[in-house]
């Protein structure tokens, strides 16, 4: 009875400890998303500024001036070709070794259009040359350039060549590194524009093992190459050119523009012009025109539309003294206000701007330097001083793990540091888009008593949501969260500072299947 006994209470003890599958349904609010709404969503990082007040502002930047400094002042790529011939019809002469030839000075034109440059220094770029000898014998060439010069060297031009043979020439070739010549291009009477003055020799090798026979006619052909010469700095005078400007300016495709009408205070566009280039310019603008999907406005401020005249820059001592000037255009002097306040989703600008209007004035004294140009730029700044509707908007990608198997509702719990209400849309954007929230409600945050500081202020938005929706969200549907602000009191203005910004968290709210082995 007692073996009885213990073999009951084992079989009793096994069978309490063997588990099956328990499966529940059971209500959880679980968070599927948080994060924080800031200009920074709407407004990338480089187009925003702060001041010394903590005040955001909205800045652009634009270049109205593209001028390729190389389309002033260029030596083309280009090959020169001189050909030297012996000066008699007929006959043989029979030279020894070390014997002079013949030689020659030569002014060669250069193809330099538009431009009649004096002096230019290279910032990179090669000299091919190519010898050949059409003569009967081991000749020794050289081919001098005096005005081409690297400190107080200049070049020269060695090049020995065997004897021309059934009608081959004899021939020698190599190149020279440019990088940081400086090229006299006035000829040789010091007064010409695009000429190199340059000077030949021609002689019987010293070491020729035999004489060399030398018939009349026979030649010497010279190729020099010019090959991508990029200039560095040049003078001269650089003729009249006029350069177009059409810029567009696309500010949709910086920053989601808030929605409404912006009663912008102080806002204000400055061009600055700067003029490196010893060369008088004139600027002409056509038109400044700012737009959107409604709307076309003209800026209207007059000195921008008369032509400008833009002063050549000084050298002195091997200094640049630019020339600069700048003008301010806001609210008091144009219809800015109005310009910006409307929002444009870009702005376009059109003129040209002309090189050298009045001809040569400096008498071959314009100068430039390759990493310096004639600047025009515009510079738009917004301080973010508002009375409007102003929109806040993300995109969350919504992560749930748990198996939802019935409807709920979402939970949007946002600590607002605006000191405005705002009103919250909610919207499934990926695949077929689903509203499921229009106009829920966020309750404003407490102003401090410094600019820009604030104390949040917590809402809560609940949204009922269906079982399919739930799916769609575990599926990879993404989240759209659109805050909008309306100003009070309009036109009462309100500063934007940085600390300003909305947290939230998404939560959802609904029945989760469990399963517990």
């Amino acid at each position: 009875m007692k073996w009885i006994w213990y073999f009951g209470l084992v079989v009793v003890m096994f069978s309490s400890c063997r588990k099956e599958s328990t499966t529940w349904n059971s209500r959880y609010a679980f968070p599927l998303a948080h994060g924080s709404l800031t200009l920074d969503d709407i407004v990338p990082d480089s187009l925003l500024e702060v001041d010394e007040a903590g005040m955001w502002h909205l800045v652009f930047h634009e270049s109205l001036t593209d001028i390729d400094v190389d389309s002033l002042a260029t030596i083309p790529d280009t090959t020169i070709k001189q050909k030297f011939v012996i000066p008699f019809n007929s006959g043989t002469l029979t030279l020894p070794a070390g014997t002079q030839v013949f030689s020659d000075a030569i002014e060669t034109q250069l193809g330099i259009s538009g431009a009649e440059l004096k002096y230019a220094r290279m910032k990179s770029g090669m000299m091919h040359y190519t010898v050949k000898s059409y003569l009967n014998g081991e000749m020794t060439s050289q081919f001098e350039l005096p005005g081409v010069t690297l400190g107080p060297s200049h070049v020269l031009i060695t090049a020995d060549t065997d004897p021309e043979v059934g009608g081959v020439p004899g021939l020698a070739q190599g190149s020279i590194d440019m990088t940081g010549y400086t090229i006299d291009l006035t000829g040789d009477s010091g007064f010409e524009s695009n000429k190199l003055a340059s000077n030949i020799a021609v002689s019987v090798s010293n070491d020729a093992s035999t004489n060399a026979l030398i018939n009349g006619q026979d030649s010497i052909l010279v190729e020099l190459t010019f090959d991508n010469a990029q200039v560095e700095w040049a003078e001269g005078y650089f003729g009249n050119h006029i350069y177009q400007i059409n810029e567009d300016v696309d500010f949709a495709g910086d920053v989601n523009m808030p929605s409404g009408v912006i009663y912008v205070e102080l806002a204000r566009m400055n061009l600055d012009i700067t003029n490196y280039i010893g060369a008088d310019a004139r600027l002409q603008f056509a038109e400044i025109n700012a737009s959107n999907a409604e709307t076309n406005l003209a800026l209207d401020y007059s000195p921008i539309y008369q032509s400008l005249n833009i002063t050549r820059a000084l050298e002195i001592g091997g200094t640049i003294y630019p020339f600069s000037t700048s003008y301010l255009i806001n609210e008091s002097n144009s219809n800015f206000t109005s310009f910006i306040g409307m929002l444009p989703s870009s702005l376009h600008v059109d003129g040209e701007i002309e090189i050298n209007p009045l001809g040569n004035v400096s008498g071959y004294h314009d100068f430039i330097y390759a990493d310096k140009a004639l600047e025009a730029n515009l510079t738009i700044d917004v301080p973010l001083r508002l009375a409007a509707n102003v929109t806040l908007t993300d995109t969350l990608k919504v992560s749930i793990g748990e198996e939802i198997v019935a409807s709920g509702e979402l939970i949007f719990i946002a600590e607002n540091y605006f000191p405005l209400d705002a009103h919250l849309l909610l919207s499934l954007v990926d695949g077929e888009e689903t509203l499921l929230l229009e106009n829920g409600w966020i309750d404003a945050g407490i102003p401090g008593g410094e600019p820009g500081s604030s104390t949040p202020v917590k809402s809560e938005v609940h949204v009922p949501v269906s079982y399919e929706t739930i799916q769609r969200l575990k599926a990879g549907d993404r989240m759209f969260i659109r805050v909008s602000f309306q100003t009070p009191n309009i036109p009462e203005l309100y500063s934007l500072y940085a600390n300003y910004k909305i947290d939230f968290k998404l939560v959802a709210d609904a029945t989760v299947e469990l399963e517990v082995e």
